[in-house]
């Protein structure tokens, strides 16, 4: 069985408006979500679609200065930093002894 992140990464781009101007409110995403997705709690749902909306990288935002959640495009999702030497912190590099 799916964790309720997995279901909802896959159900969200089905669910959710293209355009912040057609979002949609909180509660009637909840109520679709709920429809589609039957024995998840509500309170559960509203968690995790607050957390999704804060990821870069998940397929649902939250309208900017208004109320609603929408679709993230493509485009706006970052694409992960490439981890190098260079950019590790300093304090993890090891220093020679003097």
């Amino acid at each position: 069985m799916a964790t309720l992140l997995e279901e909802l990464r896959s159900l969200l781009p089905e669910l959710l408006p293209a355009t912040p101007e057609e979002a949609l409110m909180g509660t009637e995403l909840v109520q679709r979500i709920t429809q589609r997705l039957p024995g998840r709690k509500e309170s559960s749902v509203r968690q995790y679609l607050s957390a999704l909306a804060k990821d870069p990288t998940s397929p649902i935002a939250r309208v900017d200065g208004g109320y609603g959640y929408y679709r993230r495009s493509d485009s706006a999702v970052p694409e992960p930093a490439p981890v190098t030497p260079m950019s590790a912190p300093s304090w993890s590099r090891s220093v020679p002894p003097a």
